[in-house]
């Protein structure tokens, strides 16, 4: 799962958005930090100029559809994988499921297909009731481990978040002399 101690991985789930894909990339950018954007096939297509601007990270498969796996038939939820690796072929082999809501259906279809990543802390970016010194704190206390997987959100319901904490979170890797990495 994880290469070097030290490291962060951050993900980033959901997008790409016609709203905040750019502005991620840019975080990201000017921190000189890696990331995987685990992105929806269906966002793909609808906001392809957005997706140009992943082109320098790396790209998981979050299904077609950000759909609930549990309520989903088995042959529905291959389909939502499998219409990502059809119409994006260089998607790297990974795959996350939405919600964090793994069946044995997705990972009998990914064995030996594709990695299943899940995270270490869910960032909750999305999450309006909290403030966002709240989140951080969290955040805070989970880099202190020697690896974590971190999932921030490419949406609307996470506007009000994520850029902020994105961006305390690299200040914070780099004050901790830590590397963001992504899968290998």
């Amino acid at each position: 799962m994880f290469g070097k101690k030290n490291q962060v991985h951050i993900t980033i789930d959901d997008g790409p958005s016609v709203q905040y894909t750019v502005t991620l990339a840019r975080i990201l950018k000017a921190h000189k930090a890696q990331a995987t954007f685990f992105v929806l096939g269906e966002n793909m297509e609808k906001w392809s100029v957005q997706s140009k601007a992943l082109q320098d990270f790396q790209l998981g498969n979050h299904g077609y559809k950000h759909i609930n796996n549990w309520r989903t038939s088995p042959r529905k939820q291959r389909e939502n994988i499998q219409l990502v690796e059809q119409r994006f072929p260089d998607i790297e082999k990974y795959y996350r499921p939405p919600y964090g809501f793994l069946t044995l259906t997705q990972l009998l279809y990914c064995h030996g297909k594709l990695g299943i990543k899940m995270w270490t802390l869910m960032t909750y970016d999305f999450n309006h009731y909290k403030t966002q010194y709240a989140l951080w704190k969290r955040i805070q206390s989970s880099l202190r481990n020697k690896r974590c997987v971190l999932v921030f959100h490419d949406n609307i319901k996470s506007s009000k978040h994520t850029r902020w904490l994105l961006n305390r979170t690299l200040l914070e890797v780099r004050s901790l002399s830590k590397e963001t990495a992504v899968y290998s």
